[in-house]
Parts: C-alpha cells; structure tokens; sequence
C-alpha cells in the first residue's frame, strides 16, 4: 500500500493565507482608531476636570481677597454691600450689587475665566444646575453649589443649592464645584470657602 506523501510547500500564499493576512490588517486598524479615538476622548474629559480646578483656584484667590479691608467696595464680587433684593427692584431687570450675578458676569468676561470652553462642544463653558447621566449634553458642564449648614445635630451637614444669580454674596459662602463627565455624571472638584 502506497502512503501519500503531502506535497512540499512551494512558499507562495493561499487564498486562504491572504484572506487572514487581510483580515489582521482590519483588525489592527480598527484597533488603532479605536484607541486614538478613546485617547481623544479621555484627553476631553481631562480638560473638563482643569476647567473645574480654574474655578476652584479662582474662587479660591477671589475669597481670600474679597475679605480683605483693602478691596474694593464697587467689585461686582464685593461682600461690602447688602443686596437689594425687593420685587420692585428685581422687576427691574439691572444686575443687583452684593448678588452672585454680576460677580460671576465679571469673572466670565473679564477674569482668566472668560477663555474657558466646554471641550466636547467647543462652545463657551455653561454653568448647569446638576450633572444628569441621562442627558449627554450636559458633558463638560459645569455645576456651582452653594453649601448652606444646618443646624447642630442634623443628620445632613450640609444641604446644596445650585448658585443662582440673586443669591446674595455679603457673607462668605462655602461653594461646591463639580463638572459633568463625557457621560454627564458628575466629577466633583472640590469645595472652597468664598
């Protein structure tokens, strides 16, 4: 009985041999755009969590001057002067002094603030009541809350509030800062005195 032997390999590739070559070359470029894109992504969010550490080091610097004996008492950030908040001056419709509106005006167009932008829109950075994991447009938002204490023994020491414009701002205030993630999550930045 005769025992085929196999032929010996001629070196050249199958149709088979190219087809796996072809589809190891897909592969390696889906990988690749996979990361990069990943990588940009992740570079996003970075950016969002430097965009909060700015207003943290801002609050920070500001709250430790506006203090001071020396500041001036016509700074929209001032705490010198008590905010007129009756209806007929809110009907109004003019920045209120001694209220988080025209301070938080001042630091977006005239502080270090005012370059910031959102990097997943590339739009001007916005200011939200809350991160919402469902929302997705709120990615690289940014969240200001007021922390106000409760009284002695509660079992919250704090209760949050969003920071809003006719909030007054002629006591120091304890200020939360967070920015929403590329999910819409929030990422808390840290909390300061101001």
């Amino acid at each position: 009985m005769d025992i085929p032997h196999p032929t010996p390999s001629t070196g050249t590739m199958t149709g088979s041999d190219k087809l796996f070559i072809v589809f190891l070359i897909l592969i390696l470029g889906l990988v690749t755009w996979l990361g990069s894109m990943n990588y940009h992504e992740g570079q996003k969010e970075e950016e969002t969590k430097r965009n909060g550490e700015a207003w943290l080091a801002w609050f920070t610097d500001m709250g430790g001057k506006r203090h001071a004996d020396d500041f001036p008492a016509d700074h929209p950030c001032s705490p010198q002067s008590k905010p007129d908040l009756s209806p007929t001056h809110i009907k109004e419709g003019k920045p209120i002094t001694g209220t988080w509106g025209p301070c938080l005006a001042q630091a977006m167009t005239e502080s270090s603030l005012k370059d910031l932008k959102n990097p997943f829109s590339q739009q001007a950075l916005n200011l939200v009541e809350s991160c919402d994991a469902k929302n997705h447009k709120l990615s690289g938002s940014l969240v200001l809350e007021e922390m106000s204490p409760t009284p002695a023994g509660s079992p919250v020491p704090f209760v949050n509030s969003s920071l809003a414009d006719l909030d007054p701002i002629d006591h120091k205030l304890q200020v939360r800062i967070t920015v929403c993630n590329k999910g819409g999550g929030p990422i808390r930045i840290g909390e300061v005195e101001f």
